[in-house]
């Protein structure tokens, strides 16, 4: 081959790596940071081993890209995941097959952070990897600062919240959940 074939090879390959590129941009699926703004004040750091100060607090508010939490209306769950967590990457699945097999009770949502994003680790960008394991449920991806989880105290992934319909935290706590456990947050969210 000569240079001019080898260039225009090279040339068409470059392309169609920009146009993948842009497309997969288009769709969302290597979303890896967001623009947050937090509305609201900060809840305290979590720490397993005290009773929770937060619980009774308002929650703050996030307004992300195209997903938002803004605390009251509906009792809201929301699960904090870092894409690089092992534990995250057994609960989302899990989850997933949960609610496809029961259903989320009506009147309460369910929404995910993505959070602690760390392009040197597994499973980056976040989007890509829900992607991948199907997960159905609005996602607000944080930003470099890990504003969204700074905001709730995240101290370990998973992290779930659970709101009530007043906007407040009733519960703060890290782990995998077992299926029954993930049952009893949802009927005890529905209450709320």
């Amino acid at each position: 081959m000569n240079g001019r074939k080898i260039a225009l090879i090279v040339g068409g390959l470059v392309i169609v790596a920009g146009l993948a590129a842009a497309l997969s941009a288009e769709s969302g699926s290597i979303e890896a940071y967001g623009d947050i703004a937090v509305v609201g004040s900060a809840l305290p750091r979590h720490d397993p081993s005290l009773v929770d100060p937060a619980v009774g607090m308002p929650a703050p508010g996030i307004a992300g890209e195209t997903v938002s939490v803004t605390p009251g209306g509906a009792p809201t769950v929301i699960l904090f995941l870092a894409h690089w967590c092992s534990a995250c990457q057994q609960e989302v699945p899990s989850l997933t097959d949960w609610v496809e097999t029961n259903g989320i009770p009506v009147g309460v949502d369910l929404i995910a952070v993505a959070t602690s994003t760390n392009p040197t680790q597994g499973n980056y960008p976040p989007s890509a990897w829900l992607e991948r394991e199907g997960f159905p449920f609005p996602v607000v991806y944080d930003d470099e600062d890990n504003t969204a989880g700074i905001a709730y105290g995240v101290s370990a992934y998973p992290f779930w919240v659970v709101v009530d319909s007043e906007g407040n935290v009733v519960q703060r706590f890290s782990g995998v959940l077992p299926h029954e456990t993930v049952s009893d947050l949802f009927t005890a969210a529905s209450r709320l």
